[in-house]
């Protein structure tokens, strides 16, 4: 089972942002500022659609007090350096679930990523020369997806070659 120590110190500083904030809309903002930020440093610079993304990005962040701002790059920090050190784990997930325990009426539980790596090596069947076409209607946040491409990667070391995945 994996360390979930390092998820409690993410926990912990996200929750250091000032409280008069509602979580969902917190964590929601933090996790676009985020994919507007990615896709903003590979989009040419001033271009239309870089523009229109750091306009939204820019209409986020006015929500916040400054200094409540200054935590979403360290988050997104953290996540990186995280995703560096294990690319093929759910932080995302397992983030989401230590700050809202998933929402039991919408029916919403997030598979542990221990669980979807023994459903990976159950059903994933790794060929020399295959390409293997994973199918994932009900992805959710993805941990299945992630836990196939980690069983690729130990059996083929490029994953991205050998699957194709649609979700």
């Amino acid at each position: 089972m994996r360390d979930s120590v390092e998820i409690k110190e993410w926990v912990k500083r996200f929750n250091t942002i000032h409280p008069k904030y509602d979580p969902q809309a917190l964590f929601r903002d933090w996790a676009e500022c985020f994919a507007l930020s990615i896709s903003n440093s590979i989009t040419p610079p001033h271009s239309p659609l870089w523009e229109k993304r750091e306009k939204r990005y820019l209409e986020i962040v006015q929500r916040y007090d400054q200094k409540d701002v200054q935590a979403f790059p360290e988050l997104c920090a953290w996540l990186t350096m995280a995703f560096n050190s294990d690319p093929f784990d759910d932080y995302l997930g397992r983030i989401y679930m230590e700050i809202f325990g998933g929402n039991k009426g919408l029916g919403q539980c997030f598979t542990p990523i221990d669980i979807c790596e023994a459903c990976a090596e159950m059903t994933v069947q790794p060929k020399d020369g295959e390409v293997k076409t994973i199918a994932d209607e009900c992805s959710g946040g993805g941990a299945m997806l992630i836990a196939s491409c980690g069983v690729y990667h130990k059996a083929k070391g490029d994953y991205q070659r050998w699957l194709k995945i649609t979700a």
